[in-house]
This record gives C-alpha cells, structure tokens and sequence, in this order.
C-alpha cells in the first residue's frame, strides 16, 4: 500500500486475459506516474487468479 500511495496516475496500456484449467491469466502493460513525476512502464506483468475452495486469490508471476 505505501508504494500505491506514491503513484499519482496509473494507465493501462493493453490487456490479455487467458483461461486455463487451473484459473484465468492476466498479462498486462501499464505506465505508472508517481507523485515525483516519474514515470514507469511495466510490460508484461504477469497476474493468475485460483480459486480455492471457492475462493479466489491473485497471485503475482513471482509468486508462482
């Protein structure tokens, strides 16, 4: 959250959504502009989502 509080703007540039058996994928492309003026751009950042239990969680490429 701290690092959220420091982005002023966030775009998303492009989006793709796959399904597979074990959840639904998202990569996506977004440009950060932080409070700083900075901006960064983020390219294929990796998202899957799994339900546990009926319950869905995110999970981050890294946390694969």
């Amino acid at each position: 959250m701290k690092k959220i509080q420091n982005y002023k703007r966030i775009e998303i540039n492009e989006f793709v959504i796959s399904y597979e058996t074990k959840g639904v994928i998202l990569t996506i492309d977004y440009t950060v502009e932080q409070l700083s003026g900075e901006t960064v751009l983020f390219e294929n950042a990796t998202y899957q989502f799994r339900n546990y239990s009926g319950e869905w969680k995110i999970l981050r490429n890294s946390e694969l």
